[in-house]
């Protein structure tokens, strides 16, 4: 009975994805046509089959049709990506590619399809999960599912535990989206495909498609929650000596992001798709996501980057270098301080600025994402206080059961980083607090073993 539901879903692959003369092992294809627009070009690419493509540099090695591809992780609700550097001829941060998930392709440089082919194999089931951003998990309409032909009343349903399903419109760069209203059912549904990448929005964690069917939670979300945009944005860091740092160096770097205005919005190397890179032999470079700020970036908007570098904190002293960037309205990757080879891009971050460790106050009394996340047995987990004040941090189980106090005591303003060993407990999800300076925040973790 196996064998002949494959081939019958077979046989649909090439009714759905067309004909084009196809390796002889490659049972199907499907094809995502990409064009430049003015502005956002953004565009959602679903890998449906299993494939040799498995790291995003293999989709274009050299960069002719577009410059980053983006993905979404929705344990920490945030972007992150990979860009090429048309000057160095590489790949910045390339990572893993996977069948069965949905990708970004931006900075469009010419009108081409985007092609994935070969053989069926049924998706892994999604770990489809709720967290304290927008609960946003982003899927590919499985092959398996070939029944289902609306978003809301169909997948939605068979999910069970969905508020919305969102789509994005390649064509008028914009999201659309079903939601679920109790008493009227879905609002807006619209229909749906094999191979069209869904972002749904959960109300509750579920593993789909399994084998137990889900009953719908009500819900009173009515509303269409979307994950804001992605953009990649690179800025190359020199020493005060204008030398480079090497890769092995960074581990003494840290820095912050925020936009102006938003100054209680901040992204760090401790954030998913946020770090520091080796950008071939003469650039050491930090790199953010504009897409896991909490609020949407405009054209316009000024980009603020402080880089800290603590190879002499044993003195007392670190040293500090600042930039900015205006953001333009196109999700191409902005690579800024590579005056030498890109013109206009303008001058580095020089580190060139000694200050002491007092001085380095935080804009706000935050708990940032642990690190890693999900982890197997120890993680860090970041906050900082804006004030000197009493601080306790907690870790919770699913139960709302304390199991770690990992402080208890007053504390001096600044950043802060505790490791939370958590070899004694099993795996799952977790929840850790932080209580200070008037706030209580909270954020969730995975425990992998």
């Amino acid at each position: 009975m196996k064998k002949y539901t494959v081939i019958i879903f077979a046989l649909f692959a090439f009714a759905l994805f067309g004909y084009r003369s196809l390796p002889s092992e490659a049972v199907g294809f499907s094809i995502t046509h990409c064009d430049t627009i003015s502005g956002l070009d953004q565009h959602y690419v679903p890998v449906v089959f299993s494939s040799e493509n498995d790291s995003s540099c293999h989709f274009d090695p050299d960069g002719s049709n577009f410059c980053t591809i983006t993905k979404w992780n929705p344990v920490t609700q945030m972007w992150s990506g990979s860009s090429y550097n048309s000057f160095l001829g590489i790949w910045l941060c390339p990572f893993p590619i996977y069948y069965g998930q949905a990708y970004i392709l931006s900075g469009i440089n010419q009108p081409f399809d985007f092609i994935t082919c070969g053989e069926y194999e049924v998706f892994p089931s999604y770990n489809l999960i709720t967290t304290d951003g927008t609960d946003q998990n982003l899927i590919v309409h499985p092959p398996s599912k070939y029944n289902l032909t609306m978003a809301g009343s169909g997948i939605g349903n068979d999910v069970g535990y969905c508020g919305s399903v969102t789509k994005w419109n390649n064509e008028t760069q914009s999201y659309e989206g079903t939601s679920y209203n109790p008493y009227l059912g879905w609002l807006g549904d619209f229909e749906s495909y094999i191979g069209q990448p869904l972002f749904l929005n959960m109300t509750d964690s579920v593993i789909w498609p399994s084998d137990e069917a889900k009953s719908r939670k009500d819900t009173d979300k009515d509303d269409i929650e979307v994950p804001n945009l992605p953009k990649s944005l690179y800025y190359s860091i020199v020493k005060s000596t204008n030398e480079k740092f090497d890769s092995d160096e960074t581990g003494n770097l840290d820095f912050a992001a925020w936009i102006t205005g938003r100054e209680e919005e901040i992204l760090t190397e401790e954030n998913y798709g946020c770090g520091f890179e080796q950008a071939g032999t003469d650039y050491s470079v930090l790199y953010i996501n504009l897409g896991n700020f909490k609020t949407q970036w405009e054209e316009g908007d000024v980009v603020n980057f402080e880089v800290t570098d603590n190879s002499i904190k044993d003195t007392g002293t670190v040293l500090t270098g600042k930039g900015e960037y205006v953001l333009d309205n196109t999700c191409r990757t902005a690579f800024r301080g590579f005056e030498p080879l890109i013109k206009g891009s303008g001058d580095p971050i020089i580190l060139n600025t000694p200050t002491g460790e007092d001085e380095i106050i935080p804009y706000e009394t935050a708990l940032y994402q642990n690190y890693p996340n999900p982890f197997n047995p120890v993680t860090t987990i970041k906050f900082s206080l804006k004030n000197d004040c009493d601080v306790k941090l907690r870790v919770f189980n699913y139960k709302g059961q304390v199991t770690n106090l990992l402080v208890s005591g007053k504390m001096d303003r600044g950043f802060h980083s505790v490791q939370f060993n958590a070899d004694m407990l099993s795996s799952g999800v977790y929840f850790y607090t932080l209580e200070a300076d008037g706030k209580k925040l909270i954020r969730k973790m995975v425990l992998v073993r």
